[in-house]
């Protein structure tokens, strides 16, 4: 859990550098657009992969 919430500030800070990055015109909207896009699937999947873990630990809690 964890390890997932790490990755997910990660994925956080990359999409906020990418963001100042297309801000200061450094990089064109074509590439801002594909890697923001790459970048929220990916923290989507760790989003429901979090989700996930959090049900299993709760439903194991509950059934002891």
């Amino acid at each position: 859990l964890q390890k997932i919430e790490k990755e997910m500030t990660d994925l956080q800070r990359r999409k906020e550098k990418l963001l100042e990055l297309r801000l200061d015109n450094n990089i064109d909207r074509d590439i801002y657009d594909k890697k923001n896009q790459e970048l929220s699937e990916q923290l989507k999947k760790l989003q429901a992969e979090q989700l996930q873990l959090v049900e299993q630990i709760t439903e194991q809690f509950l059934n002891k």
